[in-house]
């Protein structure tokens, strides 16, 4: 099957660990492996050796541990969610700041825990990030969000941010979307850099 570019095994009801052998499938563009069950095991590094893959979809799959750096080789990858794991309070891994391909990242409710890696700011491309559903330990949203020019969606709620919302964000001109909601201590000393944001973005969440 190595002339295989797509293959979607989504609720396939999978328990196990994943084969070794599908590393083989050197062609594959696209893999879904989502809203299956594998047994809080790692994700596999030799993913990392598809260097073939645009789309990587592990969503919702009972993983667990630390991510691994091998997939920081996948420079092509467009999309990459690895949101509804349990990545065991670690951080953000910082590799993922050198995947200069992605337009859409998701790594909501994933149990990350900390600071954000400021490389993330180096996804200039990035469309889509979603961040929300995390323990970012009381600390601020970065600034470095704002010179990600090409953000359309940026998803931040309930994720233990506080203190004051950076003007950077005001920067982000394409932005259609922008929640910051349960985020208790997150608060603004004023609205004026809401006016760089476009007319369509998302009505300003409650702030307290």
């Amino acid at each position: 099957m190595g002339s295989l570019t797509h293959l979607d095994l989504q609720w396939a009801n999978f328990s196990r660990l994943i084969p070794h052998q599908l590393g083989n499938l050197s062609g594959l563009r696209y893999l879904d492996l989502s809203d299956n069950d594998f047994s809080r095991t790692g994700i596999p590094s030799f993913l990392g050796s598809m260097g073939n893959l645009r789309h990587l979809d592990l969503r919702d799959a009972n993983f667990s541990g630390l991510i691994p750096h091998q997939l920081g080789n996948l420079s092509g990858l467009c999309y990459l969610d690895l949101s509804e794991n349990d990545f065991s309070r670690t951080g953000i891994p910082s590799f993922l700041g050198s995947m200069g391909s992605l337009r859409h990242l998701d790594l909501h409710s994933a149990n990350f825990f900390g600071l954000i890696p400021h490389q993330l700011g180096n996804l200039s491309g990035l469309r889509y990030l979603d961040l929300s559903e995390n323990d970012f330990s009381c600390t601020g949203i970065p600034s470095f969000l704002g010179s990600m020019g090409n953000l359309t969606h940026l998803v931040l709620y309930e994720a233990n941010f506080s203190g004051l919302i950076p003007h950077q964000l005001g920067n982000l001109s394409n932005l259609r979307y922008l929640e910051l909601r349960d985020n208790s201590d997150l608060f603004a000393d004023n609205l004026r850099w809401m006016s760089g944001l476009s007319s369509n973005s998302i009505p300003w969440p409650e702030l307290r």
